[in-house]
């Protein structure tokens, strides 16, 4: 695995977004006015990462389907560090449809949970930096309270990120 910055950790997707002029109704048929296709779940995390410039590596479960290739192609390309991850025969990479409309969204999810857990993929997490909330740089004391689904790693760049 190559030096990382940061590493994180938990379900990745394949998000199917529509946006709808209306909700639908049983029995009616709604076309979407648009569409977009991305990885979703901890992806999301990951991506926004290394597009800040931080060297990202993802643990997570990835079907051995078409969806999880797709998905594991995608990452790749954006640079995301997967030697943590995995491709489980047997198991289908989740899909979420989102239905977007009326400044809201409705989730459909096709999948279950994956056979492997993160505690599963990183056997022996790297030595993970914590900076104090009392430190002096405002973007520092939120890296705190990443939570348990992000790991600091040495030598991470203290980035302000707002994702809308």
């Amino acid at each position: 695995m190559r030096e990382l910055d940061v590493v994180v950790s938990g379900l990745v997707f394949q998000d199917l977004v529509l946006g709808l002029p209306t909700p639908p109704r049983p029995g009616t048929e709604v076309w979407a006015t648009e569409s977009h296709e991305s990885p979703g779940g901890i992806a999301n995390f990951a991506v926004a990462l290394a597009r800040l410039g931080l060297r990202t590596g993802m643990a997570a479960a990835f079907g051995a389907d078409s969806t999880g290739d797709l998905v594991w192609d995608t990452l790749l390309a954006e640079g995301i560090d997967l030697t943590l991850s995995r491709k489980l025969a047997g198991w289908q990479t989740p899909l979420t449809v989102a239905l977007a409309y009326d400044n809201d969204r409705a989730l459909v999810t096709r999948g279950t949970s994956p056979l492997l857990s993160a505690d599963e993929l990183i056997p022996t997490p790297p030595a993970a930096e914590t900076t104090s909330p009392a430190a002096t740089d405002r973007s520092a004391s939120r890296t705190a309270t990443n939570g348990p689904n992000a790991l600091v790693i040495p030598r991470i760049s203290m980035v302000d990120m707002a994702i809308s």
